[in-house]
């Protein structure tokens, strides 16, 4: 499907995710001059983010930044990755983001991710 067939004007948002950052800019200035309300953009070289902000593009996901967000949550909040785990989808963090027999099948229960995440902030 090309940009001009997904027609920007009717997307949430429009995300520029090629491998290449110099790709991510022109599908970022292609969808704004196409009428995207709202455009993000993964960023692989941090030397484009002034780049990324000259063209008006405020939504930039640095892949550094993602990945030490991904590890910081493992890290400090096992219930979290647990529970992305168990949905299946790495970007899956709340209990009601997954579906009922997910959350039976992992042994979740309401409040157990708050449980959870409170033993885990206690814990030294």
């Amino acid at each position: 499907m090309t940009l001009t067939q997904a027609d920007p004007r009717r997307a949430d948002v429009v995300v520029g995710m090629l491998h290449r950052d110099a790709d991510n800019l022109a599908v970022a200035a292609l969808a704004r001059s196409m009428g995207a309300r709202r455009v993000m953009v993964r960023m692989r070289d941090p030397l484009y983010r002034p780049v990324y902000l000259e063209a008006g593009i405020q939504q930039i996901l640095s892949e550094t930044e993602v990945l030490v967000g991904a590890l910081a949550t493992a890290i400090e909040f096992e219930a979290v990755r647990q529970l992305r785990i168990a949905c299946g989808r790495t970007g899956r963090v709340a209990p009601w983001t997954c579906r009922e027999e997910e959350r039976e099948r992992a042994g979740w229960t309401p409040g157990s991710l708050d449980e959870e995440l409170s033993k885990s902030r206690a814990t030294p």
